[in-house]
C-alpha cells in the first residue's frame, strides 16, 4: 500500500514505526506547508515525494492511502480533499470539529467507494478486547471510573502566555478532544451510548479545558469521566458489577487487568504489542485490502460517530464552543 502523510510530529513517527512492523506498507509521500520539513522527516522513512501543496498532494494516481495527524480542526477539510481524490483515509482521534463534519466524510468515502477510518488504538489491542469480554460477562454494571490524564509538553509554553494548537479553540483544542477522546472511546466500546453527557472543565484563559470531569448517564448507572492535560493522572480506571470490579493501571496500552472480586484479586491479561499503534494499523491495512466485513467496517464508522456525538453534547453543556461549531449552524 502506497501511503501518504499529512503531520510529523511524534505521533506521526510512532505510526511510521508501527507500518515497518506490521509490515506491506511503504510511505510514498508525505506533504508539509513547508517543503523542507516535509523532505527532512520523510526522508527517514524513505518517502518518495514530497508536496507543499495539498491538491497536488492528493492528485497523485499512486497514492493509495493517507494517514492525516494534523491539528483536529484541519482533520474535516483535509480528509473530505483526500476521499474526494479516492484514497482511503486514516484519521486520528478526534475524527472531526462535530458530527456533522463526520457524517458526510462518512458519506463521501461511500460515494467514492473508499475507506475512512479513526486512530483510535485502544479499541484494537488484545487486552482491552479481553476487558470488552469481562464487562459483557457481569450480569449487570453498576458503573465505571474511567481516568486519562497527561501533562502535556506544550504547557510551558502555555503557562507563558503563548497559544499552542492544543489550548486553542480555532484548532478544536482542550483536555476532552486530545485526551477525553480516548475515554469516551473506551466508555461507548463497553457500555454504548450513554443518555446524557455533561461536563465540568477547568477552563484555559484561551477558551478550552485544560482538564476536567464528566459524567455519562445511562439507564440503571453512571460513568465519571476524568481527563486531563494540565496534570498527570495516576489513577486507577474501574467498572463495577456488586462485588466485582476491573481494575486498570492504564486506559490506553493496557498492561495488566485486576478483576478484584472481594478479597480475591485475579490478574487476567497478555503480553502488550511492544509499539503501541502496531493493532490499530493492521486493521487499517486489513480494511483497505477488503479483509474487514461490511458489518464490523459500519459498526466501527458508528462508534466514532457516538464518540464525536458525545464529546460534542459533553462540549455544549461546558459551553466550549469551536468555529466549526459556528459553521455547522450557519449551515443549518
Amino acid at each position: 500500500m502506497k501511503l501518504g502523510i499529512i503531520g510529523t510530529s511524534t505521533i506521526t513517527t510512532q505510526f511510521l514505526e508501527a507500518c515497518q512492523l506490521v509490515g506491506g506498507i511503504d510511505l510514498h509521500s508525505v506533504y508539509s506547508r513547508r517543503l523542507e520539513k516535509a523532505e527532512q522527516f520523510g526522508n527517514q522513512y524513505g518517502a518518495k515525494k514530497f508536496f507543499d501543496d495539498l491538491e497536488a498532494f492528493f492528485s497523485d494516481e499512486e497514492l493509495e492511502a493517507v494517514y492525516i495527524a494534523s491539528p483536529n480542526s484541519l482533520h474535516y477539510e483535509q480528509a473530505k480533499q483526500a476521499l474526494e481524490h479516492d484514497v482511503n483515509v486514516f484519521l486520528e482521534k478526534p475524527v472531526t470539529s462535530t458530527l456533522k463534519e463526520w457524517q458526510d466524510l462518512v458519506q463521501t468515502a461511500f460515494d467514492h467507494e473508499v475507506y475512512l477510518m479513526e486512530a483510535a488504538r485502544h479499541l484494537y489491542e488484545p487486552n482491552f478486547q479481553k476487558v470488552t469480554e469481562l464487562v459483557l460477562s457481569f450480569d449487570k454494571i453498576d458503573g465505571a471510573t474511567l481516568s486519562y490524564g497527561k501533562y502535556s509538553s506544550k504547557m510551558p509554553a502555555y503557562l507563558a502566555g503563548e497559544n499552542p494548537n492544543i489550548f486553542n479553540p480555532a484548532f478544536s483544542g482542550g483536555a476532552i478532544m486530545d485526551l477525553g477522546v480516548y475515554v469516551i472511546h473506551a466508555a461507548i466500546a463497553w457500555f454504548g451510548a450513554p443518555n446524557e453527557a455533561m461536563y465540568v472543565p477547568k477552563m484555559s484563559q484561551t477558551g478550552v479545558d485544560l482538564s476536567g470531569t464528566g459524567v455519562l448517564r445511562y439507564d440503571d448507572f453512571n460513568v465519571t469521566i476524568l481527563c486531563s492535560k494540565d496534570m498527570n493522572l495516576y489513577l486507577e480506571s474501574e467498572i463495577y458489577s456488586g462485588q466485582k470490579t476491573i481494575r486498570l493501571p492504564e486506559l490506553t496500552a493496557i498492561s495488566k487487568i485486576v478483576l478484584s472480586d472481594g478479597d480475591k484479586d485475579e490478574t487476567v491479561a497478555v503480553e502488550p504489542a511492544k509499539q503501541a499503534m502496531n493493532d490499530e494499523v493492521a486493521r487499517f491495512k486489513a480494511l483497505v485490502a477488503g479483509e474487514v466485513s461490511e458489518e464490523d467496517y459500519h459498526d466501527q464508522l458508528n462508534h466514532s460517530a457516538m464518540v464525536i456525538n458525545v464529546i460534542e453534547k459533553m462540549r455544549q453543556s461546558a459551553h466550549i464552543f469551536f468555529p466549526a461549531d459556528k459553521l455547522q449552524n450557519e449551515d443549518v
